[in-house]
């Protein structure tokens, strides 16, 4: 857990509420429907891979971003998109991979 400095119960509360630090990692083999995915990307946060987002969003704007990602998943393309979610580990997959490790091992710094 991180810790907040100078604030009283309530308001770190109400930071730790707002704030979801996510990355979202890609790989779309048509380049239409990849440039397309990038530029929803690019709405909501930064690039910092060809293929990889970090974005820091409010809990609304994160159900939002997750919303236009189901919109746009086609499981018959073999789109494979994963969003980390940083504070709760939390891992949504739109693939048909599951990794054989377990998922308790990222760490989000």
């Amino acid at each position: 857990m991180f810790k907040l400095f100078n604030l009283s119960l309530e308001e770190a509360n109400l930071a730790r509420k707002r704030s979801v630090c996510c990355l979202v990692i890609y790989d779309i083999v048509s380049n239409k429907r990849r440039l397309k995915l990038s530029k929803i990307l690019a709405g909501y946060g930064e690039r910092i891979q060809k293929s990889c987002y970090e974005m820091n969003l409010e809990e609304a704007v994160y159900k939002s971003l997750i919303d236009d990602i189901d919109l746009f998943y086609r499981k018959n393309d073999n789109d494979n998109i994963i969003i980390y979610r940083a504070i709760d580990g939390e891992v949504v997959r739109y693939n048909e991979y599951v990794p054989e490790f377990s998922q308790e091992y990222f760490l989000f710094l």
